[in-house]
């Protein structure tokens, strides 16, 4: 059923329908079921139009007309979420049924006349919620309301009642649906229920038999009938009672197409309606790709997509001034609301720490969630500067790949012949011997070309793309392993080609590692440990930044070092460890380092541990000791 036919449905059982049951709209959490309602249904029903051109009717819209200053709603929307006693639902429903005039009058003047004589009148509808009313403390702010005028005055001709959240609520299911049953019976009130029914049906443990296995079907009783899932006796109860009250339970199947555009049109951003706009053309491919995301991370929960969007705009806000790339915009939006889907299904992923500025697992392969973008959905926090890096990462991505157009054939694959493809490769070996391609491009690269050797094979010219590739990082003057990461990369499906492209990125990511070591700060001479200790104390930012210390030493070098030290020298490099590693939750900072102190911390022990150490000064050794203490408080952290 679209929207559209919704709304007529629930549009006709509140004006024609005299079969004095309520209707129930449910759908699982987070399908859109509110914003159906407070973005279609109550617009609808809230027009001054909507009324019949029946006699009846005619006559409730003049006398309504000429009531002034008189505000009417048709709908009273209440959530039972939170709600404990019926009591509370009558002082909710009645409260909301006044809420037009109490946001233009003092709560006082709604009930002023409540104290003043009744003239005998025509008997409003509400006995239900009169009932309840009576049984609740309320400061009226009058010495003695009148609540025959109370009763009166509650009228719910013409008007739908919504009750929210039904499996959410505090009061028994039972209990709300026999007050529902006396507000359509005995009021003649209409209701519309709204719930995740799913969660209000519960199973009895039992075995069925058509969904086990064969073996298990044949060890039971074949002349026993097969058991049936049972439901538990509160479940009997909730259907019986509800097939009493409720005449047509509808299954929302939300229209996610406008949904998401509502959603983007609702935050009236000057970004988000420039791409929704972008071209002049409304939905230019943002609401596509927004769906395409859905359908890749398996979740349509709308409240992620406002979550998403709401973060976006948040960061768009900080960085409007400075960036106006629709592109790299759009890039923040996706791959937040990426991650918001990803959250809704596990909220305890957290960032890989192989992963430098973008996360293709986060986010997807086309729209990889910046880390940036990741910090402020995580902790809060929006850095300007983080965004311009990442932003200026971004423009020379693109540039490159407009710019050559071997990367842009290898890139789009997908969607080329296989000889174009062939000759893009041949091209791309030239552009690589003649080192026209950054090194800014070597892991995307890397992982597009992993998808093409399964896909057509080429093992001869691939495997030439990778020697290049590790040839020129290893004469490269670089050595940070961010100089070879990139924002986007081709999703590789099968296990084979994800190991065949992770060892192919830590070959890369080991050649520049290597480098850092050969230009590691300390030579393992004991004339250069003071100023080694020097420049981890003015420094240890850099290592921060690396994510790593001790994984840079050259274990046996620092374990002769060690040996030949003095008991000072010893102090001194125990004194660069406190500097970089000073602090508390070292495993968010320095988990890589983990392997590497353990190796070390064992090394030591055996120095001083060994039948015939090496270590003869006692106060050496005993210093070592201490170096093996601080290497275990270090691990313990981690």
């Amino acid at each position: 059923m679209s929207n559209e036919d919704l709304t007529t449905f629930i549009t006709n059982y509140l004006l024609n329908d005299r079969t004095q049951r309520a209707i129930m709209l449910t759908a699982p959490w987070g399908t859109g079921k509110s914003f159906y309602l407070n973005n279609t249904l109550l617009p609808h029903l809230n027009r001054a139009d909507l009324l019949t051109d029946s006699p009846e009717n005619k006559t409730v819209k003049k006398d309504k007309q000429t009531k002034k200053n008189k505000i009417e709603k048709r709908c009273i929307v209440v959530s039972l979420y939170g709600l404990e006693t019926i009591n509370e639902l009558s002082k909710a429903l009645y409260i909301e049924s006044k809420a037009p005039l109490s946001r233009k009058k003092k709560k006082c003047k709604i009930l002023r006349a409540f104290s003043k004589p009744i003239v005998s009148g025509v008997i409003g509808i509400g006995k239900t919620v009169l009932k309840q009313l009576t049984k609740i403390d309320i400061d009226f702010s009058v010495s003695n309301p009148d609540w025959q005028k109370l009763y009166d005055s509650v009228d719910y001709s013409n008007k739908l009642i919504i009750l929210e959240n039904l499996e959410r609520s505090g009061i028994d299911i039972i209990e709300i649906l026999g007050y529902v049953n006396n507000l359509v019976e005995e009021d003649g009130v209409k209701v519309l229920l709204v719930a995740n029914e799913d969660e209000l049906i519960k199973y009895a443990q039992s075995v069925d038999i058509s969904e086990e296995t064969d073996e298990l079907a044949e060890s039971l009783d074949k002349t026993s009938a097969p058991q049936k899932r049972e439901y538990t006796e509160t479940t009997k109860q909730y259907l019986a009672k509800k097939e009493k009250t409720i005449s047509d339970t509808i299954r929302f199947t939300s229209d996610t197409e406008s949904a998401v555009e509502s959603i983007l049109k609702s935050f009236k951003d000057q970004t988000l309606d420039g791409l929704l706009l972008k071209d002049g053309k409304e939905n230019a491919g943002i609401v596509a790709d927004i769906l395409h995301i859905m359908e890749i991370k398996k979740c349509w929960n709308l409240r992620s997509v406002i979550f998403g969007c709401q973060k976006a705009v948040d960061i768009y806000e900080r960085i409007k001034s400075d960036i106006k790339d629709d592109g790299f915009l759009k890039l923040i939006l996706c791959g937040a609301i990426a991650f918001s889907l990803k959250l809704k299904n596990d909220d305890s992923i957290i960032w890989d720490e192989q992963d430098s500025v973008a996360s293709t697992k986060l986010g997807t392969s086309d729209y990889p969630l910046l880390y940036a973008t990741y910090r402020y959905i995580k902790e809060h926090v929006i850095e300007s500067e983080e965004f311009s890096k990442a932003y200026r990462q971004y423009r020379q991505t693109i540039e490159t790949e407009e710019a050559n157009k071997s990367l842009q054939v290898i890139y789009g694959f997908f969607v080329e012949p296989q000889q174009a493809v062939e000759t893009g490769l041949f091209e791309l070996i030239t552009n690589l011997e003649n080192e026209m391609i950054p090194y800014s491009e070597f892991e995307k690269l890397a992982s597009f070309l992993v998808a093409i050797r399964h896909i057509i094979g080429c093992d001869e010219e691939i495997t030439r793309c990778h020697d290049l590739m590790i040839q020129q990082l290893e004469k490269a003057d670089i050595e940070d392993e961010k100089e070879i990461s990139s924002f986007f990369y081709f999703e590789l499906k099968t296990k084979e080609e994800q190991e065949e492209y992770r060892k192919w990125k830590e070959e890369m990511q080991n050649v520049l590692k290597a480098k850092g070591r050969n230009r590691f700060a300390f030579d393992y001479s004991p004339k250069s440990i003071e100023s080694f200790y020097s420049h981890t104390y003015s420094d240890s930012s850099k290592y921060l930044e690396k994510r790593c210390f001790a994984k840079l030493f050259d274990i046996d070098r620092l374990l002769n070092f060690v040996k030949e030290a003095s008991p000072l020298e010893i102090v001194r490099l125990r004194g660069c460890f406190a500097n970089v590693y000073h602090f508390s939750n070292l495993g968010e900072f320095f988990s890589e380092d983990k392997e590497a102190l353990i190796q070390i911390k064992n090394k030591a022990d055996s120095l001083i541990h060994a039948e015939n150490s090496e270590i003869k000064d006692g106060i050496a050794r005993y210093q070592i000791g201490i170096f093996i203490e601080d290497l275990n408080s270090y691990i313990d952290k981690m």
